[in-house]
């Protein structure tokens, strides 16, 4: 099958792998149109592609030299979507990240906005959750002023191009869930700024870790991984009166 682009699609593909996309899960993941279902990957540094088929695993074809992998169907493929990726001469399977719709709510959007989400920190950072029966990590975070965010680490050689984020609108938040990631990860947000194209790298104000300074990349980490070790403490404080007690005495 030869791969045949429109102009809006080769523009949008130029955009994505220019890392300028503003809403890449408009490109990427699976739709539909009038001659069926198409499936766009983005792995900048796959020598080849496939999806899980009905049948079996399917080559995907390079519809851009830079690594953006395209597969048509008369059906959808089974959900969630799993690719198997040749890279650097290495091969594994993994689910397409933008086959996870994004799950920041329109309320939760609406109280951040106004100030009044009084526990913002459950929306935003990153936190390990299980999407469709799939483990991962989802990330967010507040770029207000961003044309493209992107979440880098390890898991994609820190390439801004790898992991764009999902923008929910006006509100200024992204979102990402990015499957088979889990506690300890190391990670930072990569920003284009929407008015001048600078890029700026920047650790996550809501991460729950960080490594040790001097570096700075945020660590996930889940809610009940801290081990807290003041049993004794608190133990003690049960039998005091603490809350008539002078603070020092």
């Amino acid at each position: 099958m030869k791969a045949t682009v429109s102009p809006t699609a080769e523009a949008d593909l130029d955009a994505l792998v220019g890392a300028r996309h503003h809403d890449p899960f408009g490109v990427l993941g699976l739709h539909r149109d009038g001659k069926g279902w198409v499936l766009r990957v983005l792995r900048p540094y796959a020598s080849e592609v496939a999806v899980n088929t009905p049948t079996g695993f399917v080559k995907m074809q390079r519809v851009h030299p830079d690594g953006v992998f395209a597969w048509r169907g008369a059906k959808p493929p089974p959900q969630p979507v799993r690719l198997r990726v040749n890279e650097s001469g290495q091969s594994f399977e993994s689910f397409d990240p933008y086959g996870f719709r994004p799950t920041i709510s329109a309320d939760e959007l609406y109280l951040f906005n106004e100030g009044r989400l009084e526990q913002a920190y459950r929306m935003l950072g990153s936190r390990t959750e299980v999407c469709e029966g799939v483990a991962g990590v989802r990330f967010a975070c507040w770029a207000p002023n961003a044309e493209r965010v992107s979440v880098v680490g390890d898991f994609n050689r820190w390439d801004g191009r790898a992991f764009p984020m999902a923008t929910h609108g006006v509100s200024g938040v992204w979102e990402l869930f990015v499957p088979g990631l889990g506690e300890g990860t190391l990670y930072k947000y990569e920003i284009r700024n929407r008015n001048t194209g600078e890029i700026l790298v920047k650790t996550d104000p809501y991460a729950r870790a960080y490594e040790l300074r001097p570096v700075t990349a945020a660590r996930v980490n889940s809610d009940h991984a801290y081990a807290w070790r003041d049993g004794g403490w608190m133990k003690a404080r049960a039998g005091n009166d603490w809350l008539h007690a002078p603070i020092n005495a």
